[in-house]
C-alpha cells in the first residue's frame, strides 16, 4: 500500500483503523478546552466533524511524506518502548523508524472507557497533537468567536 497509487487505499484502511482505536470526540473536546463547555450539543458534533477531518488529512499526510522516505514500512517500523498504566490513563511510548537510520518518538495517550482503550492524544517528537491546538483554538478565542474558528477550520479543510 505505499505505491503512490494505492493512496486512497491505504487511507480507507487507516481510517477504518482510527475509527476503532482513536476517541475523536475525547481529541476535540481536550483541543478545544474550557470553550468545549459553552458549546451546545450541534455546535460540540459540528466541532468534532471538522476537526478530525482536519487532523485526519493533515496527518495522513505527514505519514505519506514518511513513507516516501521509509523502504518499506510494516510493524517492524515500530519500536515499542514501554507503557504506564493507571485506572483511567495510560501513556505507550514508541518509535517508529523513518527510513535507514531515524526514528521519531510517538507517545499515545489513551483513556479507558467501559474497560476499553482509546487513544485521547498522540505526541510526536515530544509535540502534543492537543495541547498544541488548544494553545491555537484559545488564541482565535481570545480575539474572535467560535464562529471564526470554525469558518478558519473549514477553509483549512477545503485548502487540503
Amino acid at each position: 500500500l505505499k505505491a503512490p497509487d494505492k493512496k486512497n487505499e491505504r487511507r480507507d484502511i487507516l481510517r477504518k483503523l482510527v475509527k476503532e482505536i482513536f476517541d475523536e470526540e475525547a481529541i476535540a473536546r481536550r483541543a478545544l478546552g474550557v470553550h468545549w463547555r459553552e458549546r451546545t450539543k450541534e455546535e460540540k458534533q459540528e466541532f468534532v466533524k471538522t476537526f478530525n477531518k482536519l487532523l485526519e488529512r493533515t496527518y495522513f499526510e505527514k505519514l505519506d511524506r514518511y513513507l516516501e522516505k521509509s523502504e518499506s514500512f510494516s510493524r517492524e517500523n515500530i519500536l515499542y518502548l514501554n507503557e504506564t498504566v493507571g485506572e483511567h490513563y495510560a501513556v505507550v511510548k514508541t518509535r517508529v523508524k523513518v527510513g535507514k537510520e531515524t526514528e521519531v518518538p510517538v507517545h499515545y495517550r489513551l483513556i479507558n472507557k467501559q474497560s476499553k482503550w482509546f487513544v485521547c492524544d498522540i505526541a510526536i517528537e515530544g509535540v502534543s497533537i492537543v495541547k498544541n491546538y488548544r494553545v491555537q483554538f484559545n488564541e482565535i478565542l481570545a480575539n474572535s468567536s467560535f464562529e471564526e474558528l470554525m469558518a478558519k477550520l473549514k477553509s483549512k479543510e477545503q485548502e487540503g
